[in-house]
């Protein structure tokens, strides 16, 4: 009897459930563009100089870069558990991509990884995930709060914000930081800290992963998030020339490192919207640049070449994944 239930949800529900992943997908992508008021302005470089197309073809190239340093850092995370190619963990990436896509803070990410990873080895792939989702994180605080002392001190002049608030927001991040990289590089005492709730006990032989990693290992997939993060940034300094927006290249990485930063201590479902998170770089980028319109097109065409369309690419591969 308990086989032919498995059997019924496995013929119909899974299914349904995998229709309506990739239709909160899709829709949230249309949602989003469609809540542009002039999706046309994000061409209209093009028709200036040459100098244009090339910054463009950059920033998309960057792309499968991008995503091939998460590849890269997640293949070597989950090969604890099993060996899988490289193409197969590219296309998990991007089939957590259209899950994350309209989940607070990409939480989702996870659950479209963990697909082509045996039954017995997803949940423990969910942790060795989040391993490589600390780091991430660990670098996006550290760049940001680094960022934010060198702009506090050195770009004193274009401030227009409360320096008691810069300061608020560096004790933050900086302690953020400090707790972030503590828990990263202590993985195993976590884990037995873990151990001691009982609640949690059943749940050892998969969150058990982390206590796996070994102290150089975590540096590795630490250097691939640094890389991954410069990737970032490049891509939203040449989107700022692409716009024509008028800004060095210390004052750009800092404001773009802060912005990072506040996308991240500021609460997820503050940042659930794309337009939140352009108005964050309208008021940091702003301090540098008249030009909103530009500040606004570069914060939403890299949204859409760094998420949209990875997710809808990963939307391909999650529909022919067995759910």
């Amino acid at each position: 009897m308990l086989n032919h239930k498995n059997n019924f949800f496995i013929k119909y529900y899974k299914p349904v459930i995998k229709i309506v992943i990739l239709l909160l997908s899709y829709g949230f992508i249309l949602y989003k563009l469609l809540q542009q008021n002039d999706l046309t302005s994000l061409f209209s470089p093009f028709i200036k100089n040459e100098k244009a197309f090339v910054l463009f073809f950059l920033v998309i190239a960057l792309m499968p870069v991008n995503w091939g340093i998460e590849t890269l850092k997640w293949k070597f995370l989950v090969k604890k558990l099993e060996k899988i190619s490289f193409i197969n963990c590219f296309r998990a990436v991007l089939s957590g991509t259209t899950i994350s896509v309209f989940t607070p803070n990409h939480v989702g990410e996870f659950a479209g990884r963990i697909l082509v990873l045996k039954s017995e080895n997803m949940l423990s792939g969910v942790f060795s995930t989040i391993t490589g989702s600390i780091s991430q994180l660990s670098v996006t605080l550290l760049a940001g709060t680094a960022a934010l002392l060198w702009f506090i001190f050195s770009a004193s002049e274009n401030i227009n914000i409360p320096i008691q608030y810069l300061f608020i927001i560096f004790i933050v991040g900086a302690s953020l930081t400090l707790f972030i990289f503590l828990l990263f590089f202590n993985l195993k005492a976590a884990t037995a800290l873990l151990n001691r709730l009982k609640i949690l006990s059943k749940y050892r032989a998969y969150y058990g992963i982390f206590s796996e990693y070994k102290w150089y290992e975590l540096i590795l997939v630490l250097l691939g998030s640094l890389f991954r993060y410069i990737v970032f940034v490049l891509q939203y300094y040449l989107l700022l020339l692409f716009f024509d927006i008028q800004i060095n290249i210390e004052q750009a990485f800092s404001a773009v490192a802060i912005i990072y930063l506040l996308s991240t201590i500021i609460p997820s479902f503050a940042l659930a919207e794309l337009g939140i998170r352009s108005s964050v770089a309208l008021v940091i980028l702003g301090m540098f640049s008249g030009n909103d319109a530009g500040i606004i097109a570069s914060s939403l065409l890299l949204w859409i070449i760094n998420l949209a369309v990875p997710a809808l690419i990963g939307s391909f591969y999650f529909a022919r994944m067995k759910v």
